[in-house]
Protein backbone atom coordinates (compact mmCIF):
# COMPACT_ATOMS: atom_id res chain seq x y z
CA UNK A 1 0.00 0.00 0.00
CA UNK A 2 1.47 3.71 -0.40
CA UNK A 3 2.34 5.45 1.97
CA UNK A 4 0.60 9.13 1.89
CA UNK A 5 1.33 12.52 3.84
CA UNK A 6 -0.32 15.28 4.45
CA UNK A 7 1.83 18.37 4.36
CA UNK A 8 -0.90 21.07 5.07
CA UNK A 9 -1.31 23.34 7.57
CA UNK A 10 -5.39 23.66 8.95
CA UNK A 11 -7.05 26.35 8.41
CA UNK A 12 -9.07 27.50 11.50
CA UNK A 13 -10.42 30.51 13.04
CA UNK A 14 -8.44 32.78 14.32
CA UNK A 15 -5.16 31.10 13.46
CA UNK A 16 -1.82 32.49 13.85
CA UNK A 17 -1.48 34.48 10.71
CA UNK A 18 1.68 36.51 9.19
CA UNK A 19 1.89 40.01 10.96
CA UNK A 20 -0.44 42.67 8.81
CA UNK A 21 -2.56 39.43 7.53
CA UNK A 22 -6.14 39.25 7.80
CA UNK A 23 -7.40 37.43 10.83
CA UNK A 24 -9.00 34.22 9.95
CA UNK A 25 -12.64 33.98 10.71
CA UNK A 26 -14.06 30.50 9.95
CA UNK A 27 -17.78 30.29 11.74
CA UNK A 28 -21.22 28.20 11.26
CA UNK A 29 -23.55 29.98 9.31
CA UNK A 30 -26.75 28.16 9.54
CA UNK A 31 -27.33 25.02 11.22
CA UNK A 32 -29.30 22.12 10.46
CA UNK A 33 -31.17 22.58 13.95
CA UNK A 34 -31.93 25.75 12.99
CA UNK A 35 -31.96 26.04 8.87
CA UNK A 36 -32.21 22.21 8.19
CA UNK A 37 -28.32 22.78 6.97
CA UNK A 38 -25.16 23.31 7.91
CA UNK A 39 -23.30 26.25 6.43
CA UNK A 40 -20.28 27.54 7.33
CA UNK A 41 -18.32 31.21 5.54
CA UNK A 42 -14.86 32.02 5.48
CA UNK A 43 -13.30 35.34 5.81
CA UNK A 44 -9.55 35.53 5.38
CA UNK A 45 -6.42 36.46 3.01
CA UNK A 46 -4.93 34.52 0.11
CA UNK A 47 -2.13 33.95 2.01
CA UNK A 48 -3.27 31.74 4.70
CA UNK A 49 -2.13 28.37 6.04
CA UNK A 50 -0.34 26.34 3.83
CA UNK A 51 -0.41 28.35 0.43
CA UNK A 52 1.12 29.44 -3.16
CA UNK A 53 2.84 32.40 -4.04
CA UNK A 54 1.83 33.89 -7.20
CA UNK A 55 4.25 35.77 -9.56
CA UNK A 56 2.22 38.57 -9.75
CA UNK A 57 2.05 38.62 -5.16
CA UNK A 58 5.47 40.66 -6.38
CA UNK A 59 5.65 41.21 -9.93
CA UNK A 60 3.51 43.57 -11.83
CA UNK A 61 2.30 41.44 -14.33
CA UNK A 62 3.38 38.43 -13.18
CA UNK A 63 1.63 35.06 -13.71
CA UNK A 64 -1.36 34.69 -11.64
CA UNK A 65 -3.01 31.31 -9.27
CA UNK A 66 -4.48 30.13 -12.36
CA UNK A 67 -1.27 30.09 -14.53
CA UNK A 68 -0.30 27.77 -12.39
CA UNK A 69 0.26 25.22 -14.25
CA UNK A 70 -1.01 21.32 -14.91
CA UNK A 71 2.66 19.65 -14.83
CA UNK A 72 3.66 21.77 -11.86
CA UNK A 73 0.58 20.48 -9.81
CA UNK A 74 1.26 16.54 -10.00
CA UNK A 75 4.77 15.58 -9.97
CA UNK A 76 7.96 14.57 -8.24
CA UNK A 77 9.29 16.37 -5.84
CA UNK A 78 12.93 16.68 -3.59
CA UNK A 79 12.11 17.16 0.17
CA UNK A 80 15.45 18.51 1.21
CA UNK A 81 16.30 18.79 5.33
CA UNK A 82 18.71 21.68 6.06
CA UNK A 83 19.31 21.94 10.00
CA UNK A 84 20.73 25.36 9.43
CA UNK A 85 19.52 28.79 11.22
CA UNK A 86 19.52 30.17 7.59
CA UNK A 87 19.44 28.85 4.14
CA UNK A 88 22.64 29.93 1.92
CA UNK A 89 23.69 29.10 -1.18
CA UNK A 90 26.88 27.48 0.67
CA UNK A 91 24.16 25.36 2.51
CA UNK A 92 22.55 24.55 -1.05
CA UNK A 93 25.55 24.05 -2.64
CA UNK A 94 26.18 20.46 -0.19
CA UNK A 95 22.98 19.19 -1.13
CA UNK A 96 23.49 16.23 -3.94
CA UNK A 97 20.35 16.84 -6.09
CA UNK A 98 19.81 15.79 -10.09
CA UNK A 99 16.44 17.45 -9.87
CA UNK A 100 16.12 21.00 -8.30
CA UNK A 101 12.62 21.74 -10.47
CA UNK A 102 10.28 20.68 -7.36
CA UNK A 103 12.14 21.38 -3.80
CA UNK A 104 10.46 21.12 -0.34
CA UNK A 105 12.92 22.65 2.56
CA UNK A 106 12.45 20.81 5.72
CA UNK A 107 13.67 22.95 8.50
CA UNK A 108 14.25 23.55 12.42
CA UNK A 109 10.92 25.48 11.66
CA UNK A 110 8.92 21.82 12.92
CA UNK A 111 8.96 23.90 16.49
CA UNK A 112 6.26 26.44 14.69
CA UNK A 113 3.85 24.64 14.56
CA UNK A 114 4.01 24.13 18.20
CA UNK A 115 3.54 27.76 19.01
CA UNK A 116 0.36 29.93 20.49
CA UNK A 117 1.91 32.78 18.77
CA UNK A 118 3.67 34.22 15.38
CA UNK A 119 7.50 34.13 16.14
CA UNK A 120 9.92 36.47 14.23
CA UNK A 121 12.42 33.49 14.48
CA UNK A 122 12.11 31.14 11.67
CA UNK A 123 14.36 29.51 9.06
CA UNK A 124 14.02 31.30 5.49
CA UNK A 125 16.18 32.05 2.43
CA UNK A 126 19.27 34.39 1.86
CA UNK A 127 18.69 36.17 -1.67
CA UNK A 128 22.01 34.11 -2.74
CA UNK A 129 20.04 30.93 -2.34
CA UNK A 130 17.56 31.88 -4.42
CA UNK A 131 19.64 33.01 -7.07
CA UNK A 132 21.56 29.50 -6.78
CA UNK A 133 17.86 27.91 -7.67
CA UNK A 134 17.13 30.05 -9.49
CA UNK A 135 20.37 28.61 -11.64
CA UNK A 136 19.30 25.42 -11.42
CA UNK A 137 15.97 25.90 -12.76
CA UNK A 138 13.42 25.56 -10.09
CA UNK A 139 10.05 26.38 -11.03
CA UNK A 140 8.09 25.52 -7.10
CA UNK A 141 9.95 25.87 -3.75
CA UNK A 142 8.42 25.28 -0.70
CA UNK A 143 9.44 25.61 2.96
CA UNK A 144 8.10 24.36 6.08
CA UNK A 145 8.22 28.15 8.17
CA UNK A 146 6.03 31.22 7.94
CA UNK A 147 7.66 32.71 4.94
CA UNK A 148 10.62 32.09 2.55
CA UNK A 149 11.48 35.19 3.16
CA UNK A 150 13.34 36.67 6.70
CA UNK A 151 11.20 39.05 8.67
CA UNK A 152 13.29 41.50 8.39
CA UNK A 153 12.90 41.81 4.28
CA UNK A 154 10.91 44.30 4.32
CA UNK A 155 10.40 46.53 2.31
CA UNK A 156 12.70 44.86 -0.38
CA UNK A 157 11.85 41.05 -0.44
CA UNK A 158 14.80 40.10 -2.31
CA UNK A 159 14.03 36.87 -2.33
CA UNK A 160 9.99 36.72 -3.59
CA UNK A 161 11.34 38.99 -6.29
CA UNK A 162 14.32 36.46 -7.32
CA UNK A 163 12.05 33.59 -7.41
CA UNK A 164 8.59 35.02 -8.30
CA UNK A 165 10.66 37.10 -11.24
CA UNK A 166 12.38 34.33 -12.87
CA UNK A 167 8.60 32.45 -13.07
CA UNK A 168 8.88 30.20 -10.30
CA UNK A 169 5.79 29.45 -7.67
CA UNK A 170 6.40 29.39 -3.87
CA UNK A 171 4.75 27.20 -1.51
CA UNK A 172 4.72 28.19 2.44
CA UNK A 173 3.56 26.71 5.52
CA UNK A 174 4.30 23.19 4.70
CA UNK A 175 4.15 20.65 7.39
CA UNK A 176 6.95 18.69 7.02
CA UNK A 177 7.09 17.20 10.54
CA UNK A 178 6.65 13.52 9.88
CA UNK A 179 8.48 13.13 6.19
CA UNK A 180 11.52 12.17 5.74
CA UNK A 181 13.90 13.43 3.53
CA UNK A 182 13.64 11.64 -0.34
CA UNK A 183 12.14 11.92 -3.44
CA UNK A 184 8.12 11.91 -3.13
CA UNK A 185 5.15 11.98 -5.52
CA UNK A 186 3.22 15.25 -4.87
CA UNK A 187 -0.10 16.32 -5.22
CA UNK A 188 -0.97 20.17 -4.98
CA UNK A 189 -4.19 21.59 -6.32
CA UNK A 190 -5.11 25.58 -5.71
CA UNK A 191 -8.53 26.21 -5.84
CA UNK A 192 -8.71 28.32 -9.27
CA UNK A 193 -9.02 31.58 -8.12
CA UNK A 194 -8.59 33.96 -11.10
CA UNK A 195 -6.18 36.41 -11.26
CA UNK A 196 -5.09 35.74 -7.66
CA UNK A 197 -1.57 36.63 -6.15
CA UNK A 198 -1.85 33.48 -4.57
CA UNK A 199 -4.05 31.12 -1.96
CA UNK A 200 -4.79 28.15 0.14
CA UNK A 201 -3.71 24.79 -0.87
CA UNK A 202 -4.02 21.00 0.17
CA UNK A 203 -0.55 19.59 -0.12
CA UNK A 204 -0.16 15.40 -0.27
CA UNK A 205 3.24 13.57 -0.57
CA UNK A 206 3.34 9.70 -1.81
CA UNK A 207 6.35 8.01 -0.29
CA UNK A 208 8.32 6.48 -4.05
Amino acid sequence: MPQYYDITIPITDNMIVYPGDRPVSFKRTHTIAKHGYNESEIECGTHVGTHIDAPVHFIEGGATLDDFSFELMVGTAEVIEIDAPMIDRAALEKVSSNDWRVVFFKTRNQTLWKLDRFSEEYVSLTPDAAEFLVEKGARFVGIDGWSIESFDAEPDYPVHKILLGNGAFIIESLFLNNVRPGTYQYYCLPLKLAKADGGPVRVILEQL
